[in-house]
This record gives structure tokens, C-alpha cells and sequence, in this order.
């Protein structure tokens, strides 16, 4: 059963002028009115028709001034209008959606669609997304604190202060990095590691995930030789510039010496220092190429993007991550260790699997919640307004980024033609 559902679209041509669709869908799958709500449009050869990919909000191919001319005068200064913006977010099948930068949708699920409000809600949405501010202090505040490293055993060392968590397996000539911290601390971190370990020669880095917290040192490493390994997707998302929520401009395209040159799309393990070391994929998570890495012998999960321990984590949905998936993430994580395992999350101490265990389940009734309010109609604002993590607010901090964030990936799994 699908719940009553908007989304509104706005289409700049410059030979039609703007269109203006509210899509409304109601009953069973299937059942779905289109309907022309206001248009400026002249048409011409049927080019203000053309199909719209759902899921997709994209910048408008027009001038600000250009564009309100043609908006409601109520609504049109809430749009966030860049001239070198291509895309905004997606959800759904982020890996095959194509982007149009002539469009231009903006969603909203009101209980009861007002039309004047639903203009206002919807295109204020947009102005949204800039709401991302403190995970971006907050990283910013870990790439100014000073780098120290944490010994775990005889030859891993975790160190903070580069951005995220990295870790670091030496042997007697080489070194093995499980992530390389943000790229403006990543000739700090390396000085550090090589401090601390006693070695100068990095022979492999594992990329948990595409961000820049986690890859910023593969242009100096991989430009040297360095073997780079993450999961496929990780590899295509650093093709091009992509901006990771919580900070305020694209990262990437980094050059072709500096993308993994070894990938997975599942598993794989190497053997390090008379170690095996498995790598294994965790399906839509923190992002879609998360990869957590576990040091058999040494019984140590690092567990990348997925665990945070220091706030609320990032669900980057732009890059095919949900909260489903940090869940069963979550679930697959505790399947891996015991009680014995020392768990290294992407962010703060390391930890025990009681706190993992109790992550889980915390996350679980936080999911749980953001469904039944979807599944009830509400919007971003109406489902922050009910406190879905009232309880958990207090350790972790302002949950704002974080719900919002939850909840709009929820659009492309259980509401995909939003």
C-alpha cells in the first residue's frame, strides 16, 4: 500500500519557459494521477514533456533572476541556485539515474496537500540541504587536533586526529593503512605513522569508503606506487566530483594515479605481516562501498563509515547509503566478533561489542520509528518536530543532519517513485 504521496517539478526550458507537475499517487501501487498544476510553458515539439527521472533533484540550468520571473513570488527565493551546480541529490538507483541539469524536483509527502503550502514546503526543501553544518565542524575540529596514535598490539596502531580513525599495521620494512585521513592532514598523519611505527614505506592502503576523510591520502600515496584496494563503487564515485554531506564543497574527481587500482565487489583478503586480513563489502550502509576490514589473529574489526562513536553519523544517501542498511550493517558487524573483539569505528574510542550491540538496537528503534512516520504521510521538518531519537539525544548531540538525513533515504526504498 502506497501512502499518499507529492512531488512537485519544476522544468526550465529555454525555448518553453517554466512547467509546474504535481504528481499524486494514492491506493495500490500503480494507481498514479498526473496532473498539470500551473504552467508558463508554450509547447514546442512536445520538449516541455519529456520525461522527468524520478528521484533526481538537479540544479536548474538558469540564471536566478531568469528563473523568478516565472515562480510564485511567495516561494522562488528559497531555491538554491548555483551556475556551476549539475546535482543536488539523488535517491533510488543512484548508480544508473541520469541527471539532467535542466530539471529541477523537489518532494514532499504532506498528510493533506495544501497547494500554497506544499509550493512553500517543497521548494523551501531545497534551501535544506545546506542544513549540514555541524558534522562539517566537526570534521574540520578532528583535522585540526593533534594526530596520536594508539597502540593496539605489538604492530597496529590506531591514530586520531587526521580527520577519521587510521590504522596502521607495520612489519619490518612495510606498512599496511586501513584508511588515510582527510588530504590536508595526510602529510601530518603519514609523519606520524612513520614516528610511531618505525617504518617508511606504505605497501598497501584499504579505502573504507569514498569520503574524503578516508581517502585524502591516496593522490600522495598512490602517485608513489602505493597498491590501493576499496570496493568497486568507492572506485567510481572518486571519477567525479561528488560532495559528501556535512561539507560545503564537491570533492573529486581525484586523478586516475590515486583511485583504487584493486577492488571488490564482495570480499577479498590479503595476508600482511603473517596475518590474514579480510575485507568484506556491507550492502548500502554508510554509503554503497562501505567496506569493514578485520584482523583475524589480532582480533580487530575496523569497521569504517558504518560505526561512528563520536555522534551521529552520516547516512549519505547521495552515494546509495540508508538506514536499512546501517541496521543490517550493524547486525553483520556483530556477527563478526566476540567479546573479546576490539571493535575501531571511523570516529572516536575504540569500542567493545556491548556498545556495538547496543548501537544496533538503538539505530533498529530509530528506524523503526522514521518508517511508521513515513508510512503516516510526514515530511523532513513534521518527522524532526516528532523527536524520533529524543532519548538518545544527550550522548550523541544535535540529531538534525541525522534525521534528516535518515529519513530522506528512506525515499528510495520504500517510496521509489517519489
Amino acid at each position: 500500500m502506497i501512502r499518499p504521496e507529492s512531488l512537485l517539478r519544476i522544468r526550465f526550458v529555454p525555448t518553453c519557459g517554466l512547467e509546474f507537475t504535481e504528481t499524486q499517487s494514492s491506493g495500490c501501487a500503480g494507481q498514479v494521477l498526473i496532473r498539470t498544476v500551473k504552467t508558463r510553458a508554450k509547447k514546442s515539439q512536445g520538449r516541455c514533456h519529456d520525461p522527468v527521472p524520478h528521484g533526481t533533484v538537479a540544479a536548474v540550468d538558469a540564471k536566478p533572476d531568469a528563473l523568478s520571473r516565472h515562480l510564485p513570488s511567495n516561494a522562488h527565493t528559497a531555491i538554491p541556485l548555483r551556475d556551476d551546480a549539475k546535482s543536488v541529490f539523488r535517491t533510488g538507483t543512484y548508480g544508473d539515474i541520469r541527471v539532467d541539469s535542466n530539471y529541477v524536483t523537489v518532494i514532499n509527502m504532506p498528510s493533506q496537500p495544501n497547494r500554497r503550502e506544499f509550493l512553500k514546503s517543497v521548494l523551501a526543501a531545497g534551501a535544506g540541504i545546506s542544513l549540514a553544518e555541524m558534522p562539517l565542524r566537526q570534521a574540520r575540529a578532528r583535522g585540526k587536533a593533534a594526530i596520536v596514535g594508539t597502540r593496539l598490539n605489538d604492530h597496529l596502531v590506531v591514530f586520531s586526529g587526521a580527520g577519521a580513525n587510521v590504522v596502521a599495521a607495520h612489519a619490518a620494512q612495510s606498512l599496511l593503512l586501513i584508511d588515510g585521513g582527510l588530504p590536508e592532514r595526510s602529510r601530518d598523519l603519514l609523519d606520524a605513522v612513520f614516528r610511531e611505527t618505525r617504518t617508511k614505506k606504505v605497501q598497501t592502503l584499504i579505502n573504507t569508503h569514498w569520503h574524503p576523510e578516508q581517502t585524502g591520502s591516496n593522490e600522495r600515496l598512490g602517485g608513489s606506487g602505493v597498491k590501493i584496494i576499496a570496493h568497486e563503487n568507492t572506485k567510481r564515485w572518486l571519477e567525479y566530483p561528488q560532495t559528501e554531506p556535512g561539507h560545503d564543497r564537491p570533492y573529486g574527481p581525484l586523478p586516475p594515479q590515486a583511485r583504487p587500482d584493486e577492488t571488490t565487489y564482495v570480499k577479498g583478503n590479503l595476508t600482511f605481516a603473517g596475518e590474514q586480513v579480510d575485507y568484506v563489502h556491507v550492502l548500502q550502509a554508510h554509503t554503497d562501498g562501505d567496506l569493514y576490514v578485520f584482523f583475524r589473529d589480532s582480533n580487530v574489526l575496523v569497521t569504517g563509515g558504518i560505526v561512528s562513536n563520536e555522534g551521529w553519523p552520516v547516512i549519505d544517501y547521495e552515494t546509495g547509503g540508508w538506514i536499512g542498511g546501517l541496521v543490517d550493517g550493524l547486525r553483520t558487524l556483530d556477527s563478526v566478533v566476540n567479546d573479546s573483539t576490539r571493535i575501531v569505528p571511523a570516529n572516536g574510542p575504540v569500542m567493545t561489542r556491548a556498545e556495538l550491540k547496543a548501537q544496533h538496537t538503538m539505530y533498529a528503534t530509530i528506524f523503526d520509528r522514521l518508517g511508521k512516520l513515513l508510512r503516516k504521510g510526514l515530511g523532513p521538518d513534521e518527522v524532526l518536530a516528532q523527536a524520533p531519537t529524543k532519548e538518545f539525544d544527550a550522548q550523541y548531540g544535535d540529531p538534525k543532519l541525522f534525521v534528516d538525513l535518515a529519513f530522506k533515504s528512506l525515499w528510495g526504498h520504500f517510496a521509489p517513485d517519489a
